[in-house]
């Protein structure tokens, strides 16, 4: 996604090139062979959508270790949060926020008049500072209701997530998880949505349970993709050995 990766991908180095999740899109490029993905990621006739190869491991495309999240607990008081107000989660890179989330979040902000939006910063100042001017122009309401914190070690912003009452994941540039079991859903669904979770407490317990446990026991420690992973490799090398053979 940077003019020097995208001239680095450019150039043929390498009999087997591909690209994948990191990057969000097709590269466009003939000279990036494969695109790899998973099977919960992409929709039906997805391929027409990649001038690379798509592949498809099981699953989601990453292999992600339960034992590496090493988990600590952290009150509101440790980020200076306040103990009684309903808080908004986005934890998203800045970027990645799209000004049709701005509306969003200003419908949020008026539906549940005394909730906060918790957010952290970028690493440039200038960064957060632009994205803060766009939301005072776009969200009025919501930009008042803004917690910026400051960037933290992994272990406090994993524990931070546990502080939030409501977790957002932005459209159209989403995340992971969250974003596949709501993609179908409008904007104003999405709102909608939000809003019912924030105003149940009961509810949002029994979903953070549920969602711990079935994560644990289908999201982690996926050795099926690494395997995946490992088949296509070898397949994507010996086709090309084969050309390269067939070419001498």
């Amino acid at each position: 996604m940077h003019p020097f990766i995208t001239m680095l991908a450019s150039k043929r180095v390498s009999p087997v090139q591909t690209t994948g999740w990191g990057v969000p899109q097709t590269s466009g490029l003939p000279e990036i062979d494969y695109y790899v993905s998973g099977d919960l990621v992409e929709p039906p006739q997805a391929e027409n959508q990649y001038s690379e190869t798509l592949v498809r491991l099981p699953g989601l495309p990453c292999c992600y270790l339960f034992e590496s999240l090493d988990p600590v607990e952290r009150s509101r008081d440790y980020y200076v949060l306040p103990p009684d107000r309903p808080l908004w989660g986005c934890l998203q890179r800045l970027d990645k926020l799209h000004p049709d989330f701005d509306l969003a979040l200003e419908a949020m902000a008026r539906a549940v008049p005394d909730s906060l939006f918790v957010y952290v910063e970028e690493n440039l100042p200038a960064l957060t500072a632009t994205y803060l001017d766009r939301l005072a122009r776009t969200a009025p309401m919501a930009r008042e209701r803004v917690l910026m914190l400051a960037r933290m070690d992994r272990r406090d912003f994993l524990a931070l997530g546990r502080c939030l009452d409501v977790m957002l994941d932005p459209f159209h540039f989403g995340s992971g998880i969250t974003l596949y079991e709501t993609i179908h859903a409008t904007p104003a669904e999405y709102v909608e949505r939000a809003v019912a979770l924030m105003k149940d407490p009961q509810r949002r317990e029994f979903l953070l349970q549920e969602i711990a446990a079935k994560a644990k026991a289908r999201l982690y420690d996926r050795l099926d993709v690494v395997r995946g992973f490992e088949a296509f490799a070898t397949s994507a090398v010996a086709q090309a050995r084969e050309r390269q053979g067939q070419a001498g």
